[in-house]
């Protein structure tokens, strides 16, 4: 499953962007959170090893130095071989404390 997102507006970076924080679940156990970190200049991430049949839920955020910016969110789901089927936009942005 891939995942893509745009650089935040300048008006809402506090600072020099440091990193981007993309986790993602299954829908039905929020208990096996898995994060990734990557660079700042990369704006896409393959997800892969997912199980068949199951819907994920898939977060990202933009870091500086200052901490963590709002969080975006989307559901997406696996086919028979674990490859995304489609996504939906679940959440607009919350401010992550």
């Amino acid at each position: 499953m891939g995942v893509a997102w745009s650089t935040p507006p300048p008006i809402h970076i506090n600072g020099l962007l440091t990193q981007y924080r993309v986790q993602y679940n299954p829908v039905q156990s929020s208990d096996s959170i898995t994060q990734l970190n990557v660079s700042h200049i990369t704006l896409s991430k393959d997800i892969g090893f997912l199980a068949n049949f199951t819907c994920y839920v898939v977060s990202v955020s933009a870091y500086t130095r200052v901490g963590e910016g709002p969080v975006a969110m989307v559901t997406g789901c696996t086919d028979e071989n674990g490859m995304s089927l489609y996504t939906s936009y679940t959440d607009t942005c919350k401010q992550s404390k």
